[in-house]
């Protein structure tokens, strides 16, 4: 059994045992501060501290390893789920459990590889041990992992899935649709600075993208990302977009970085379902104001002003 390439430093417990299962979960935990990697050893180092974890982040997004895969690290407060998880420790930088962004994209590499290297084609979220994400919280009185990622654990499970999916073009057009709680018009915003921004899907991990950097009108769509069609951790040039707010009371019009004589448009400020979501010349319109309200895990619903109805991924899925 192999161990992670991502390790950057390595000092190993005392505080283990053999591994008597096959690894076919991921446990992530926070480490209650903001602790380096080293430090996060020092601390497992004593055997009288009888705790222990197979990996730690730092907020820099270093690795650190402290008991090898093919051992069970003394992490969970549960045998059962530390002989089938490889565990992970992750520095927050508040009493909210945040991650620093570097610390969570290392977070999502160093999940992709124990899955590859373990034969697991895909993370699950059941809410309870019987998944293949569990919680430390769910076998003892324990805040573990934190607020922030239990928000974010399906986003978690969704960004490793699809860096785990076999590479192929995934592209979707976007259209309006009456306002629900469907995975497809659930979207996250990151910024990027400079009042730049990508826009990606809750359902796929892709991104809103500007097809071929059109400079004229054209629909708008998503798109996975240029490394074989698999997703990116940031957008690139077509997928990164600027946001013009219309007034203090909130509402923004949305350009391509590209292009930003075009702002996203629905195609005749059409209110029926199914209308195309476009590129289109900016006229300021009420068809090309666009409306964030928060749902579930830090998703947002984006909501068209002229109709009253969301922004849709058309079909879900991937094609």
């Amino acid at each position: 059994m192999s161990n992670s390439s991502l390790v950057s430093y390595t000092k190993l417990s005392p505080n283990y045992s053999n591994r008597t299962e096959k690894i076919s979960k991921i446990t992530v935990h926070y480490m209650a501060g903001n602790l380096s990697v080293e430090t996060c050893g020092e601390v497992f180092a004593p055997s009288s501290r009888q705790a222990s974890s197979n990996y730690g982040i730092g907020s820099d997004g270093r690795v650190g390893m402290y008991v090898p895969e093919d051992k069970r690290a003394w992490t969970s407060s549960s045998a059962w789920n530390d002989q089938r998880a490889v565990t992970i420790e992750v520095a927050n930088t508040d009493s909210y459990g945040t991650f620093t962004t570097a610390a969570w994209n290392t977070l999502i590499d160093l999940a992709v590889d124990i899955c590859k290297r373990n034969g697991i084609t895909s993370l699950n979220f059941t809410g309870d041990k019987n998944g293949s994400v569990t919680w430390h919280c769910m076998f003892s009185a324990t805040s573990c992992p934190g607020q922030y990622f239990k928000n974010n654990t399906q986003r978690f499970v969704q960004e490793v899935n699809v860096k785990l999916a076999p590479a192929k073009q995934r592209t979707h057009k976007l259209q309006i649709w009456d306002w629900s709680n469907n995975t497809n018009q659930k979207f996250w915003y990151r910024s990027l600075g400079n009042n730049l921004y990508g826009i990606r899907s809750v359902a796929t991990n892709e991104w809103i993208s500007d097809p071929n950097s059109s400079t004229t009108q054209t629909d708008a769509e998503t798109w996975g990302g240029a490394d074989n069609g698999t997703a990116t951790d940031d957008p690139r040039d077509p997928q990164i977009l600027v946001f013009e707010k219309v007034h203090e009371l909130g509402g923004y019009y949305i350009h391509p970085q590209v292009a930003p004589n075009l702002s996203l448009d629905v195609a005749g400020g059409s209110t029926t379902n199914g209308t195309k979501v476009q590129w289109y010349p900016s006229n300021k319109t009420l068809a090309q104001e666009w409306h964030f309200i928060p749902a579930d895990g830090n998703a947002y619903y984006i909501i068209n002003a002229a109709t009253g109805k969301a922004l849709d991924m058309k079909g879900g899925g991937w094609v």
